[in-house]
């Protein structure tokens, strides 16, 4: 399998080191915790669910050309627009803690951006209830979230309060 393939997914899970057996390694080594259940995310949902042969056939087509490793830091270091994060603070799908750490230190360091996170809101900021089974229900957007787009599609800032969205940026 291609050293990218594999660094999209269980190289970051292992440190860097990769093996022929990684997706299967990834299952057992976390198929214990409770937020394995709602790993959803387009491709980390197909390559934990695809059976290994199948997987070594399809994936290197599908991932071809996409940077495993990529870092965006250095250009949103960079950036001078104004740019509006929203983020659902519960996102299974694409987990946003580090996502909103990282925002923070940008606004920290003078970046032009407005970094905005729904509390019990997860992926498309969508607020949910938990089913008996214990899998997710969206239920709506939550207060304030199109507002919020709406004002800063107007005035390249939002301003006030939008529901119970917390917001950094810098002054």
């Amino acid at each position: 399998m291609p050293v990218g393939f594999c660094a999209a997914g269980f190289k970051i899970a292992r440190r860097g080191r990769c093996s022929r057996d990684w997706p299967a390694a990834v299952r057992a080594s976390y198929a214990h915790e409770p937020w394995f259940k709602h790993v959803r995310g387009d491709i980390s949902l197909f390559i934990l669910d695809t059976p290994e042969a199948e997987l070594r056939q399809k994936g290197p087509p599908l991932l071809a050309g996409v940077p495993a490793d990529y870092d965006p830091m250095p250009v949103l270091g960079n950036l001078d627009t104004q740019q509006l994060w929203i983020l659902g603070e519960d996102d299974s799908e694409a987990p946003s803690a580090v996502t909103a750490q990282r925002l923070r230190g940008l606004i920290g360091h003078g970046r032009p951006i407005t970094l905005a996170v729904f509390p019990h809101a997860g992926h498309g900021i969508y607020e949910y209830e938990t089913a008996a089974n214990g899998e997710r229900v969206s239920t709506r957007n939550p207060e304030g979230y199109f507002k919020m787009m709406r004002d800063f599609i107007r005035n390249g800032r939002i301003e006030g309060s939008y529901g119970h969205s917390m917001v950094w940026r810098h002054p």
